[in-house]
Order: structure tokens, then C-alpha cells, then sequence
């Protein structure tokens, strides 16, 4: 799915590797279409911080790429065109919908190859209350071809064919993975603290 540019609905707990398959896509979509742009789609701006710091150190190798970073009160503006950079955006909701309105606007969303939106759940939680620019991104279906990545960790089937469907991408059939909820490489036990001493000693070894 990756490599043929499907669209791909991707389910998996917390350090299920969504953030690794996430940035196999991006690495694909910029070296495969140079001069292009990318979305990564965040709902917070901490989760942008955070992303943005790690893809500009793992995807330094890629020959003129820049991580340009649309939250909180940084960045907005279409990065230029016709200058041989390839461009890889990390955004909220709010953001993405501003940079799409102008890239419509002034024709230039057939540089636009990749979305990706992580914590994809939201797009049905908040999408129709207080975040509505979550569903906006569903314009990018209809008016242009790319591929779409939607990651969650939370959300059972029938939520994930709903966003799918919000947001128009289940009529070309996306790869669907979900990943088991088991979680082997983690266990827990309990161990009794006698005195309060005896707990912090506990709690030092962690």
C-alpha cells in the first residue's frame, strides 16, 4: 500500500509504530515527487513541537527538503513554488485548512501529494462540534489526487469507516490495518510497601 500510493487506514495502540509508518510514507511522497508539498495533521500544538523537532533530524538526508512548521502562531503562508525545495508541513487542523484555502485559491494543489492525520479519531469527535476544520480537510478528496495516511489508537472499526467516509476516501478503498490491543513487551505486578521509606526505595528502582 505504501508503495502503490493507496490510501491507508492505520490502527494500533500506543507504540504500535504508527509514527514509523507515518514517516516511511512522508520519506516516500518527498523523494518520490520533488518540489512537492506534504501535511502532517496534529491536533495539539505539542504533538507539532514534537514531530517537527524529529522529522528534521530524520529526514535530513533528503536533498533540499525543509520542515516547515503551521501551528500556534507560526508559519501560514504557500511555500514557494519553482524553487526546487520540497516541502513537508507540520500542522494543526486550523492551519491546514488556511494553507489549503490559499493553495485552492491560487491553483496549487496539484503540489500537494501526501496528507497524513494523526489522532484520527478526532476528525469525528471534534470535527462536528468545536474543531469543524478537522472536516474541511475533506475538500482535499474532491478537488485533488494524493494519498491519505489516518493513524489512531482508539478507534474501533465502525469509527474508522465513518471518518473514511467524511472524509470520501472509502469509495477508493483504503488499506485497512489494525493492530492487536495485546500488549506483550509491557506487564505489571504488585509489590507491597511496607513502611514509607520502604515505598520510596520502591519507586527509586523504577
Amino acid at each position: 500500500a505504501l508503495t502503490h500510493g493507496q490510501n491507508i487506514v492505520y490502527c494500533a495502540p500506543t507504540s504500535g509504530g504508527k509514527s514509523l509508518v507515518a514517516d516511511i510514507l512522508l520519506a516516500r511522497r518527498l523523494t518520490q515527487y520533488k518540489g512537492c508539498i506534504c501535511l502532517l495533521v496534529l491536533p495539539f500544538v505539542s504533538l507539532c513541537v514534537e514531530r517537527a523537532r524529529d522529522l528534521e533530524i530524520l529526514l535530513s538526508s533528503i536533498h533540499r527538503l525543509r520542515v516547515l512548521r503551521h501551528f500556534g502562531g507560526s508559519g501560514g503562508g504557500i511555500p514557494k513554488s519553482g524553487t526546487g525545495q520540497t516541502y513537508l508541513i507540520v500542522c494543526t487542523p486550523e492551519k491546514a485548512n488556511a494553507l489549503v484555502t490559499k493553495m485552492i485559491e491560487q491553483h496549487r494543489l496539484k503540489d500537494l501529494k501526501c496528507v497524513v492525520v494523526d489522532e484520527a479519531h478526532c476528525i469525528l469527535e471534534h470535527g462536528q462540534t468545536f474543531r469543524p476544520d478537522f472536516l474541511f480537510l475533506a475538500l482535499l478528496c474532491v478537488l485533488g489526487v494524493l494519498t491519505w495516511l489516518l493513524l489512531t489508537a482508539t478507534a474501533p472499526p465502525e469509527v474508522m469507516l465513518a471518518i473514511s467516509h467524511m472524509l470520501g476516501i472509502d469509495e477508493v478503498e483504503p488499506h485497512v490495518h489494525r493492530g492487536t490491543t495485546a500488549r506483550l513487551n509491557m506487564s505489571y505486578r504488585v509489590v507491597p510497601a511496607v513502611t514509607r521509606s520502604h515505598k520510596d526505595e520502591l519507586l527509586c528502582k523504577l
